[in-house]
């Protein structure tokens, strides 16, 4: 890097350009927050291995296919369905049913 950076001056040097120092600040410090980053990036891979796993494992789970499909008309009497669907309300009803924090009483 130093010696890019020094190439860089002894060239401008000779074409009689002038090198503004902010120019090589901006430059060295793109480089050390590149590479910081950089680090940090790298030590996610492991959980992104992790998050790679549980989200095949999540859609293997939502594309099993049920079998119950009542979306289905077909004549196919072996698969389990929906026997009358008039009597299909869409009412839920919750009996016995309770909810706390754990901590709580």
């Amino acid at each position: 890097m130093f010696y890019f950076g020094g190439m860089i001056l002894k060239y401008d040097a000779k074409n009689d350009k002038k090198l503004d120092p902010a120019d090589i600040f901006i430059a060295l410090f793109a480089i050390m927050f590149g590479a910081s980053q950089a680090g940090t990036a790298a030590s996610m891979g492991p959980e992104m291995g992790k998050a790679t796993s549980a989200a095949a494992s999540i859609f293997k789970i939502i594309e099993y296919p049920s079998e119950i499909n009542a979306l289905a008309i077909d004549n196919d009497t072996s698969a389990k369905k929906i026997l009358n669907t008039n009597d299909i309300k869409g009412k839920i009803e919750f009996r016995n049913v309770w909810f706390r924090y754990p901590t709580r009483k």
